[in-house]
């Protein structure tokens, strides 16, 4: 396993969780309307005709079913309860990748960013680089570098 493959791993987590979260919102959001027009329907049944409150009876009791089923669904796995365990697997899986990138990063040996080389050499190189743009090792700076160090340099 490499760097990349953990750091791509965790994005792929974090996406999926980001997707389980929003779906876990919406069947939230839906259960939400589902139960707020139940309660509208129970104050409008009072007063309603015989027939209507059995017609009113038979949509609060398919709507019951139908909110019981967005809180858990275990037959599909879409159920809010299923999603929020799969959202935090998720969860964990990028926060395991993210770790592992992390050791991965300790482990590797990486090239020293270019300012930290630049300043190891110019302690090293000393009054060398305010003479001339050629360092001892045969490198040179490119001309954007050369007036910066130089200015940082006392003789």
């Amino acid at each position: 396993m490499q760097d990349d493959n953990t750091a791509q791993d965790a994005i792929r987590s974090n996406i999926e969780a980001s997707d389980l979260w929003s779906f876990f919102q919406a069947k939230t959001m839906r259960e939400f309307m589902i139960e707020r027009d139940s309660e509208m329907l129970k104050v409008e049944r009072d007063g309603a005709s015989p027939q209507k409150q059995a017609a009113i009876d038979d949509l609060l009791k398919s709507w019951a079913e139908k909110s019981a089923k967005y809180d858990s669904d275990p037959e599909s796995g879409e159920g809010r309860k299923e999603l929020l365990a799969r959202a935090k697997a998720a969860e964990a899986d990028r926060d395991e990748a993210l770790a592992a990138n992390n050791h991965f990063g300790y482990a590797s040996p990486r090239p020293r960013s270019s300012s930290a080389s630049l300043g190891l050499l110019t302690l090293r190189a000393g009054s060398a680089l305010s003479q001339s743009s050629s360092l001892p090792w045969g490198f040179s700076l490119p001309p954007c570098c050369r007036f910066r160090i130089r200015s940082h340099i006392r003789l």
